[in-house]
């Protein structure tokens, strides 16, 4: 299984019926006090009654106090969940890339509940990373096929969409990926045939392929 845990604000009862789970299932802001249910990104764990919100010392103090740990079962079918990489983003929603041994890259979005298969190359899966830029939109870094090629995708244009970042053969061991505030791709990696470090980067429009020991090792 594929799974992972969140730690958020505990919702006590207290003799009330509204979002007993906090889950969300009532609404964003079903009692329209200004404060959205805890687990649809706000802070009430009421959310049917008005009154009750962090900021009401009267009572919304009590209600929304504490923390609680849930786990969550993201996915459940195959032998899935190696190499797993883990993002949350501005609306507090995980985002999750991981390998399903031997099919390939998955992503599962918290947000809308979907697995999505990124590679279905059987020999995917050495590694993963993955971050969420401001859009809410994921990028994932990972290392692809027999030869281990370093592969990038996302969905920023509203589909996914995959590239070879270094078609070099054997990298992509140990991939971290970071995404800059122009949405563009940083990725540090492993070049196990040259036993370097090596960074790539697509912020010029195009993927540029760097030796980063060799460049600022001397600076």
């Amino acid at each position: 299984d594929l799974r992972y845990v969140r730690k958020s604000a505990a919702c006590l009862k207290l003799g009330l019926t509204a979002d007993e789970n906090c889950d969300g299932v009532d609404g964003v802001d079903a009692d329209q006090d200004g404060h959205a249910s805890l687990m649809t990104g706000g802070d009430d764990c009421a959310d049917e009654n008005g009154q009750a919100y962090p900021g009401n010392y009267d009572l919304g103090e009590t209600l929304c106090e504490g923390y609680t740990w849930t786990t969550v079962r993201a996915d459940f079918i195959g032998d899935v969940g190696q190499n797993s990489s883990i993002a949350v983003g501005g609306d507090g929603k995980a985002h999750v890339s991981y390998v399903e041994a031997p099919s390939g890259i998955k992503y599962f979005s918290e947000a809308t509940g979907v697995v999505t298969v990124i590679d279905a190359d059987g020999e995917t899966g050495a590694e993963t990373s993955i971050q969420v830029d401001a859009g809410g939109f994921a990028h994932l870094a990972y290392v692809s096929g027999a030869a281990k090629t370093l592969k990038y995708a996302s969905n920023a244009t509203g589909a996914w969409v995959t590239e070879v970042a270094s078609d070099a053969v054997t990298v992509g061991d140990y991939v971290a990926l970071a995404i800059d505030g122009a949405a563009a791709a940083h990725i540090a990696y492993y070049d196990a045939t040259n036993d370097d470090l090596r960074y790539a980067s697509n912020a010029t429009g195009a993927w540029v392929v760097e030796d980063a020991h060799a460049t600022y090792d001397s600076v």
